[in-house]
């Protein structure tokens, strides 16, 4: 009898021997088929006349194909649009929200990546898929790109930390930084001269146009101008510059009353602030024999009235019979060898969707044909700035003997002068989807294309349909996500929307004052005293009372409020429910991770002191407010109460100016000024002020 160990070996080698052979017949079969080689990198053609401003939609040639890509930041995606087959071919994700796109001359797509401080380069394939080749670092929150008209330089503006770089662009791509500089806050959009000699920085949120002197890697920063101009009441266009200026005597006294019986109207005129400026138009335009480099600015105009004088609501500075909405849409030319700026337009005043609410984006054929992308109006508006001439009747030289006119008198001999002038006019309207971001030219097919974000579609527009009683787009809807619930993408709707008179009477959109949930950084004339825009992103996931008097228990009621004061006829509960859903959800940019420097953490450490006093009211633990309203000795004489809400400083160090009146311009001023009323700084040295302000500005 054999041993049972033996008789498990002999077991265990039977069956080895059987599956040896029933896997011997693989070994030899044939080899799996290679993997195919990797798709090969196919250049992006860039049309006859290069595009050097950034925009949210890009248009090129792929392996001879007509391709749009668009920058979808819902998705966090870039997607490629077939514009002959009218259909979306491919889409890479990119983990971050990107802001404009523009095609470099090696025939890669640039992205600005928003969240992630970067800008991307793509390589693309002859299928349209595109895969990401090289990644740069930028400061914090680049939004806008253009490139110089050598190519040699991308331009670079960051919104957040409002600077401005330019990158050297070599064969393997973006290079090193040449230079940067700070600008105003909220940069949207850059663009380069003819030249190379200057850039030219528009804002969401700031007055002002920068021209930026390139010079070697020194720059110089100037302001062009446009802060503030005199309200000019709506007249006609065209209109000869002079009658502008002059605002003859009779228009005025026919539209404002003489308010002080002075006589002097034009003490009663409020200043007009310049604001949503997101987009440059390279064009230039003949005048008299002179071809001119210019941009012209879509942008907006607002009017918010003398802070201190109550008003019956939001600006205005409670002037009866201004007829004026507070805020209107304006075509701004800008010289680009001199820097004078030219108001071209006063277009859009209408206070429903005609008007042109909330420009985004703008294209041009680049000798005057201007292609504006409303986001609130849901709209592409066409307009064509160019040289008119005014006649006007001068007195010939003095040494010149009289003439006897038609009913015999003798009068002084005159002439006809021949003035050139630069003027604009609106030629067209089409609607297209919900929430154009921006909007491209293809001068071979005539045709725009737009993308719109609020609906997550491509609309392609004929140029000719301009001129049709009832234009109509051609709409691509895209298959995705926006990543919002239900009811936050109803309120985003609501949020964006102009010429909504249940919001307000004058067309303004919640977007008007909050620009993509900021701020407009202005402080505004209303029933209560002069009241600083708040910043709403990153602020409002939290308990109430809202409002700078804290009265309001939750943002529903604060809302009803607001539209109140905006003379709106209001929201249903329902409405304002969609709109406090998605303004919860707002939030501002998220850096990268980094430590605090040494500065900083001394900074924390000041903050969180007992001397300096400012965690009492603004402890880390409840979102930087404690919710309390106080009175730190802060009303003005046209304010009606004397505490206000202790705002949150979360992104603090991005919403200037600060106090509910806006009278600080700085985190320094402020530091600076307010001692022994808000908190203690008196005792402290510079270097402790300077650490406090720099903490705060990573909140």
């Amino acid at each position: 009898m054999r041993h049972p160990s033996l008789l498990a070996v002999a077991l265990v080698t039977a069956l080895v021997a059987a599956c040896s052979k029933k896997i011997e017949p693989q070994k030899s079969a044939a080899a799996a088929p290679p993997a195919p080689p990797a798709a090969a990198v196919v250049p992006i053609e860039r049309p006859a006349t290069p595009v050097r401003e950034g925009s949210t939609v890009v248009l090129g040639t792929l392996a001879g194909r007509s391709v749009a890509f668009v920058a979808d930041a819902d998705t966090r995606a870039v997607r490629t649009i077939d514009l002959n087959a009218e259909q979306e071919i491919a889409s890479v994700a990119l983990g971050s929200r990107p802001g404009q796109l523009l095609l470099t001359p090696g025939g890669r797509l640039a992205v600005a990546l928003r969240d992630d401080g970067s800008v991307a380069l793509l390589d693309a394939h002859a299928d349209g898929s595109l895969v990401l080749a090289k990644k740069t670092s930028t400061a914090l929150e680049p939004v806008a790109l253009a490139l110089s008209p050598d190519d040699a330089n991308l331009f670079v503006a960051t919104g957040w930390s409002h600077e401005l770089e330019a990158f050297a662009i070599d064969a393997q791509g973006i290079g090193t930084r040449v230079f940067e500089t700070t600008v105003d806050r909220e940069p949207r959009a850059v663009a380069v001269s003819s030249d190379g000699q200057r850039a030219f920085v528009a804002h969401a949120a700031s007055s002002k146009l920068e021209e930026v002197g390139l010079s070697g890697k020194i720059a110089s920063t100037t302001d062009l101008g446009i802060a503030a101009s005199p309200m000019i009441l709506a007249e006609p266009m065209p209109e000869p510059p002079h009658h502008v200026l002059r605002r003859p005597r009779a228009m005025l006294d026919a539209a404002i009353p003489d308010v002080d019986d002075s006589g002097n109207d034009d003490a009663a005129l409020p200043a007009r602030f310049a604001r949503q400026a997101y987009a440059l138009a390279h064009v230039e335009i003949r005048v008299g024999d002179e071809t001119r480099d210019t941009f012209i600015v879509p942008h907006t105009e607002v009017m918010t009235g003398d802070p201190m004088v109550i008003s019956s609501g939001y600006g205005g500075g409670g002037l009866v019979g201004v007829n004026e909405p507070a805020e209107r849409f304006v075509l701004s030319l800008v010289d680009a060898k001199t820097g004078a700026r030219t108001m071209l337009s006063k277009l859009g005043n209408a206070p429903d969707k005609t008007g042109c609410h909330l420009p985004r984006g703008a294209a041009t054929d680049g000798v005057g044909n201007v292609y504006v992308a409303c986001f609130g109006s849901d709209a592409i508006m066409a307009f064509h700035a160019g040289q008119k001439t005014y006649a006007e009747e001068l007195p010939s030289d003095p040494r010149d003997k009289l003439v006897v006119n038609a009913s015999g008198e003798m009068v002084a001999k005159t002439h006809v002068k021949k003035i050139p002038y630069l003027a604009v006019e609106a030629t067209g309207r089409v609607p297209v989807a919900a929430g154009p971001s921006g909007v491209a030219l293809d001068a071979a097919g005539q045709r725009l294309v737009a993308f719109s974000q609020i609906d997550g579609a491509v609309s392609i527009v004929s140029l000719a349909s301009f001129g049709w009683t009832h234009p109509s787009a051609k709409t691509i809807k895209l298959l995705r996500s926006s990543g919002l619930s239900e009811l936050a993408a109803r309120g985003r709707r609501i949020f964006f929307s102009g010429g909504d008179a249940r919001i307000a009477e004058d067309g303004r959109a919640c977007s008007s004052c909050h620009p993509e949930g900021r701020d407009d950084g202005l402080t505004w004339s209303t029933p209560d005293g002069p009241r600083q825009t708040i910043l709403l992103a990153g602020r409002e996931k939290r308990q109430g009372p809202f409002g700078w008097l804290g009265k309001h228990a939750s943002l529903q009621v604060h809302m009803e409020t607001t539209m109140k004061n905006l003379k709106g006829a209001g929201l249903p509960l329902a409405d304002r429910d969609a709109l406090a859903a998605f303004v919860s959800q707002l939030d501002t940019p998220a850096g990268k991770w980094r430590s605090l420097t040494a500065e900083e953490i001394h900074g924390r450490d000041v903050f969180q002191s007992g001397d300096a006093q400012c965690s009492s009211c603004h402890a880390p633990s409840s979102g930087f407010t404690d919710h309390d309203t106080h009175d730190v000795k802060s009303a003005t004489a046209s304010d009606k109460d004397r505490s206000f809400l202790v705002p949150s400083l979360a992104g603090v160090g991005g919403s200037a100016p600060y106090f509910h009146d806006g009278r600080y311009a700085t985190l320094e001023e402020l530091l600076d000024k307010c001692d022994g009323t808000m908190g203690s700084t008196k005792q402290m040295s510079g270097a402790d002020k300077r650490a406090l302000a720099a903490y705060l500005r990573t909140l």
